[in-house]
């Protein structure tokens, strides 16, 4: 969609085997490669373009890690070129902390930079006050769903439960990768084994090293990668709310935009949630829980009307704030900001 409004080239670094090895599906977008290197926690890739004369703005990976991040970041400055960061603004392992005190190499990076993209609104602000000159914007991090708009009776959603093979009069879903600990599937089969099996059902979608054997629930439906959009349409419509004890990110919005209200706990010492959380209206478009007791107690006195409320304002903020034209115009607008030559195609 960017490509639509403004000319650029896009680079990675990572092999296309490197990518499918993770699990990511390849992408149609044209891309140009880069030769990288890894030296331990460092990474290494070409500078080339650095050198183009047809380049005057460089969107730049926010990793520190990234060791040619430092040298483009330098280098942009002699040769009268723009860079913009783009990222999170800290490490969501350490969110708290970095709130409350920023590493000095992250200022410095940031410093150095012309500009920057962050992911929410809550990490822009927290930079207005650390670099106030710091030219930045939120882009509002989102995800492109293609049926968003499709709202299902209850007899649709009667008919997709029998064809399914649900049998539950309340579900729940739960769809990301089972590999990373940070979003405590622990807690999500403690909360499996609390709640009633005859009543409470719990649709999975995702898998992954860390996913449990969910075979001997009988209330949990487990398809694993769902990739065709229409079945991923049909298993969210069928589900009541999202629940994901942890490490809360695009799939929240994924859940938002297809009208699911959000079920987690908040952030804390043992919580670890991704800055996508911030998203998250406590009581209006989701419930934030404290521990595990305020879950059970919550889920066992709610009702379908709670659950649909609350998921309605999940779409509309879903539209409001997430779509992908609004994250495109933020980007935009950003580029205008640091470089009036640049030409924007309306």
């Amino acid at each position: 969609m960017l490509r639509q409004h403004v000319n650029f080239d896009l680079y990675v670094y990572h092999p296309k085997e490197f990518l499918l090895a993770n699990g990511f599906s390849a992408s149609s977008i044209p891309i140009k490669r880069l030769n990288s290197i890894s030296i331990g926690k460092l990474m290494l890739f070409g500078i080339t373009p650095l050198f183009k004369k047809e380049y005057s703005v460089y969107v730049l990976c926010a990793e520190r890690k990234l060791a040619c991040n430092w040298i483009y970041l330098l280098m942009a400055k002699l040769l009268n070129k723009k860079t913009i960061l783009w990222g999170h603004g800290l490490n969501a392992n350490f969110y708290d902390t970095y709130m409350h005190k920023m590493p000095i190499i992250y200022k410095v990076m940031y410093r150095l930079a012309d500009a920057a993209w962050f992911y929410t609104e809550n990490e822009r602000r927290l930079w207005s006050t650390l670099l106030p000159s710091l030219k930045s914007v939120a882009l509002g991090n989102t995800v492109s769903i293609p049926t968003t708009n499709k709202i299902y009776t209850d007899e649709e959603k009667a008919s997709l439960r029998t064809r399914y093979g649900i049998k539950t009069a309340v579900n729940f879903i739960f769809c990301a990768r089972f590999s990373n600990a940070n979003r405590r599937v622990d807690l999500l089969v403690e909360i499996i084994n609390r709640l009633n099996p005859d009543i409470f059902g719990f649709i999975i979608i995702g898998g992954g090293p860390l996913k449990p054997d969910f075979s001997h629930y009988s209330n949990v439906y487990d398809h694993g990668p769902v990739y065709d959009d229409e079945m991923k349409s049909d298993l969210f419509a069928i589900a009541d709310a999202y629940l994901q004890p942890g490490w809360t990110g695009l799939s929240i919005v994924e859940a938002m935009a297809y009208g699911k209200s959000i079920l987690t706990f908040e952030r804390s010492a043992d919580i670890s949630q991704c800055v996508e959380y911030g998203y998250i209206e406590h009581t209006r478009n989701g419930m934030v829980f404290q521990n595990i007791n305020q879950l059970i107690s919550f889920i066992t006195e709610a009702t379908r009307q709670d659950y649909r409320q609350m998921g309605e304002n999940a779409r509309l903020y879903y539209q409001a704030n997430l779509s992908m034209s609004n994250m495109v115009g933020n980007a935009l607008k950003s580029l205008v900001m640091l470089h009036d030559e640049i030409k924007i195609r309306v």
